[in-house]
């Protein structure tokens, strides 16, 4: 457990060019992006939370990079109040930890004339309100537990998916060079044809050592049904490929169909861009079996 006391954070501001400049900063967006769970608390001021917390939040950026440091992680939320019991601080700042794309749990605290719940040494004193907040902070334990190897999934969003579709699809839509693919250490090769295509030898004759796994689904072309990343994946396990041993970093691929560059996006292209997709980055459109065989005789 790590504690950020906002004192000499300066006041927000956009027009920072460099936020890591402030020590104070860099110290609150380094723990952000540690943390696997927060918690906000703030005291009650005319209604909401106080300035001071909001200010700490600004300072909290929703993405660095490719990296989104709030996203996913668990909240709990509580408050303190001057006077009588309120829940509107708690209840704004759910808002705030959505905004925030974080997950925040059930349970929360809100705890009424704080000045009377206080020992000197500013521990709580043991009450019922005391009870209340080791609840919500084990039930944040809890919650953090669960979802702390879910953060792939939760943190894969439907728009940023067909933006990374889209440029891997440009990426491989071209043949790779003769020098890119002989520059690759042992690749796989994916042999994407139907089988009446490799027996017809459209595109050259199998090369050695390739494997074959048609990329459309039932026969229908990719015009008519184009086949998704877990559609390939399943096809690749029934030829043998258990990408699940592979090294995403390390493993290549080279992937063809009949034809090296077309007007259209072609299989090989498609089935390349795939496996960038599933995170193999050394994935290549080889055009045909012939080109490929070509290059790498080269």
């Amino acid at each position: 457990v790590k504690l950020f006391a906002p004192k000499d954070l300066p006041l927000f501001s956009a027009d920072v060019k460099d936020p890591n400049s402030i020590p104070k900063v860099k110290e609150l967006r380094a723990l952000t992006r540690w943390a696997e769970g927060m918690v906000w608390v703030s005291p009650e001021v005319h209604g909401n939370f106080s300035a001071v917390f909001k200010n700490q939040v600004d300072w909290m950026p929703l993405t660095e990079g490719a990296l989104r440091p709030t996203q996913g992680k668990t909240l709990a939320v509580l408050q303190v109040n001057a006077g009588s019991q309120s829940f509107n601080t708690v209840n704004n700042l759910r808002v705030l930890g959505r905004w925030m794309r974080m997950v925040c749990i059930p349970n929360q605290s809100s705890i009424p004339k704080a000045y009377n719940e206080f020992n000197e040494d500013g521990s709580l004193k043991d009450s019922s309100l005391r009870n209340r907040v080791v609840d919500v902070v084990e039930e944040l334990f809890k919650y953090t537990l669960l979802l702390r190897d879910q953060q792939p999934y939760l943190l894969a969003r439907y728009g940023e998916k067909r933006a990374m579709q889209e440029r891997h699809l440009k990426q491989t839509k071209s043949m790779a060079s003769g020098a890119v693919l002989r520059s690759l250490v042992k690749p796989i090769i994916l042999d994407v044809r139907s089988e009446k295509e490799v027996a017809a030898e459209k595109g050259g004759k199998k090369l050695a050592g390739s494997i074959n796994v048609p990329l459309n689904v039932d026969g229908n072309p990719q015009s008519v049904h184009r086949t998704t990343a877990e559609e390939f994946r399943a096809k690749l396990r029934e030829a043998g490929v258990a990408l699940s041993q592979l090294s995403k970093e390390e493993t290549a691929f080279i992937a063809h169909c009949t034809k090296g560059n077309t007007d259209y996006i072609g299989r090989g292209a498609r089935a390349a861009a795939l496996l960038r997709d599933m995170g193999f980055v050394s994935s290549y459109n080889g055009g045909s079996a012939d080109e490929i065989r070509t290059a790498l005789a080269s």
